[in-house]
C-alpha cells in the first residue's frame, strides 16, 4: 500500500463507514437500542466522530511514533463522544441525542476506527500485475545481458576490468531520466568537494513546480538520496547502508526544511546493501527512485528491496555504457585511430606512444600541442583495449616493449594517464598495473 493510499485510507475510510452506521444504527429496527436518540441526532455524533479523526491524524503528521496518532484519535473521539449531546442541543436546538446513545455510538466508531487500523498496519503488499515494473524486478532470470549472478559476485571490486562503484555522471544523468517531468533533479551531487561550497538554498529554490525535488549524496564514496514530496510536505532519506543519517544527508534536509514546510522525515529502516557488498549503492538508489516516483511508500522498499538479478541486469547495462563510452573516438582523431593506427604492430604502437610523449613533454607549455598529444595516446590505449577485448595478452606484448621509455617520457604519460576521463578508468587502471606486473615498478619516476 503506497504512502498516499495509507492516509486516505485512516482520513477518510472511518467518516464514510460511521455516516453507514448511522443508517443501520437509525432504522426503526435498531433504534431501539440507542434509547432517547434519532436518526438524525446519530447523525450529528457522526459528523463530530469524522472530525475527530480526520483532525487526529492530521495532527499526527508532525509527530513521529504510531502509539501517539492513537492516543490522539481515542483521545479525540472521547471528547467527540462526551461534548456531542451538549452541542447538538446548544448549537442545533434540538434534543435528538444524549449521553448515553452517544457512548454506544462510540463504541461502534471505535471498532470501526481500530478495524481499519488493523486493515492498514497488517496488510501484505499486492501483488502486483504481472507486467508492471516490480514484477519484472522480482522474476528476472538467473543470468541477463550476459553478466550471471556468480560472475558478479566473483570480484569484490571490479567486473571485466570495470570498477564496479559507479561514477558520479553517470548516475546524476540517470537520476535526471528518471525525475524527467515527475521530479526536480538537482544536477549536481553533494561530496565532500562541493558540500561547502554548494548554495543549497539557490538550488532548491529553482524547482518552481509543484513537484518532488530531488538531491543524490555522495558521503566517502557511498551514494544515498534525499527527496523532498511537496504534496505530503515530507522529506524521505534513503541509504541502503545505515539508518543513521549522514553529515551531508543532514545538510541537504537541513536546507529542505528551512526553504519548504515540512511536516515530517522519513527514512528507510532497512539496510539492503549492509553485509552484501560494497559497491552497489548506487543502482540501490535508482531502485528507490524508480518505486517511490511511482508511489510506492518506503515501507514498500523496505520490505521488497532490489533483487540480486535485477542488480545484475542493472551492472550489466552501466558496462555496456561504460564499454561503448571509453572506446568512442573524437571525431577529430578518427583518422588518425582509423587509419594511422591501423594494422600496426603492438612495437609500432609503443614508437607512436614514444614519439607523443616525447612532443608532449618538449611542448608541454603549449596547451594545444599537449591536448594533442594526450589525445593520440588515448587512441593508442583504446587500440590495445579493443586488441585485449579480443585477444588476451595485448597489453603484455606492448608494455615489454617500453623498456627504453626516459623518465620525461614516463612522466608525461603517468600525467595523461591522471587526466584522462573518467570513463576511461578500465583502460587506465588496467594499464598501470600491467605496467607494474612487467616492468617492476610505476609508471611515474616521482
Amino acid at each position: 500500500m503506497s504512502r498516499i493510499q495509507e492516509q486516505s485510507m485512516r482520513s477518510l475510510v472511518p467518516p464514510a463507514l460511521f455516516f453507514l452506521a448511522v443508517y443501520f444504527a437509525g432504522s426503526k429496527r435498531l433504534i431501539q437500542y440507542f434509547p432517547g436518540a434519532t436518526q438524525k441526532g446519530l447523525a450529528y455524533s457522526a459528523a463530530m466522530g469524522s472530525v475527530a479523526v480526520v483532525g487526529a491524524n492530521l495532527a499526527h503528521e508532525k509527530g513521529d511514533a504510531e502509539w501517539k496518532r492513537a492516543g490522539l484519535v481515542i483521545g479525540a473521539l472521547a471528547l467527540s463522544t462526551i461534548m456531542s449531546p451538549h452541542l447538538v442541543k446548544e448549537l442545533v436546538g434540538c434534543a435528538d441525542l444524549n449521553l448515553k446513545a452517544s457512548f454506544r455510538f462510540a463504541i461502534i466508531e471505535g471498532v470501526i476506527v481500530g478495524g481499519v487500523e488493523m486493515y492498514v498496519s497488517n496488510r501484505e503488499l499486492p501483488q502486483p500485475p504481472k507486467d508492471s515494473m516490480r514484477d519484472k524486478e522480482i522474476h528476472e532470470r538467473r543470468t541477463l545481458g550476459g553478466i550471471s549472478l556468480i560472475e558478479m559476485n566473483r570480484d569484490k571490486y571490479q567486473i571485466r576490468g570495470f570498477d564496479k562503484m559507479v561514477q558520479e555522471p553517470w548516475l546524476l544523468q540517470q537520476v535526471g531520466e528518471l525525475c524527467r517531468e515527475k521530479a526536480f533533479c538537482v544536477d549536481t551531487i553533494i561530496n565532500s568537494s562541493l558540500h561547502d561550497l554548494l548554495d543549497l538554498d539557490r538550488l532548491f529554490s529553482e524547482n518552481t513546480q509543484e513537484i518532488p525535488t530531488v538531491m543524490v549524496v555522495n558521503c566517502k564514496s557511498h551514494y544515498s538520496i534525499v527527496v523532498y514530496e511537496p504534496t505530503e510536505h515530507r522529506i524521505y532519506r534513503f541509504n541502503s547502508l545505515t539508518t543513521e543519517v549522514n553529515v551531508y544527508e543532514q545538510k541537504v534536509i537541513d536546507a529542505m526544511q528551512k526553504l519548504f514546510p515540512v511536516e515530517k522525515t522519513v527514512c528507510n529502516k532497512r539496510t539492503s546493501q549492509k553485509d552484501v557488498d560494497g559497491w552497489s549503492c548506487a543502482f540501490r538508489v535508482l531502485y528507490f527512485l524508480e518505486h517511490f516516483l511511482a508511489g510506492s511508500s518506503m515501507d514498500n522498499v523496505d520490505a521488497a528491496p532490489l533483487p540480486a538479478e535485477s542488480l545484475a541486469r542493472r551492472l550489466e547495462v552501466y558496462y555496456d555504457f561504460l564499454n561503448g563510452v571509453q572506446c568512442a573516438i573524437p571525431e577529430r582523431f578518427k583518422i588518425f585511430f582509423d587509419f594511422v593506427l591501423e594494422d600496426k604492430s603492438e612495437k609500432q604502437l609503443k614508437t607512436l606512444m614514444q614519439n607523443a610523449c616525447t612532443n608532449g613533454w618538449v611542448k608541454k607549455d603549449i596547451m594545444a600541442n599537449t591536448i594533442e598529444f594526450e589525445k593520440q595516446i588515448e587512441c593508442i590505449l583504446i587500440k590495445l583495449w579493443m586488441r585485449e577485448q579480443k585477444k588476451r595478452g595485448r597489453f603484455q606484448v606492448f608494455v615489454y616493449e617500453m623498456y627504453d621509455f626516459t623518465t620525461s617520457q614516463r612522466r608525461f604519460l603517468d600525467g595523461v594517464l591522471n587526466r584522462i576521463d573518467w570513463s576511461r578508468e578500465a583502460i587506465s587502471t588496467r594499464f598501470r598495473e600491467v605496467y607494474y606486473e612487467i616492468q617492476g615498478h610505476a609508471i611515474s619516476p616521482d
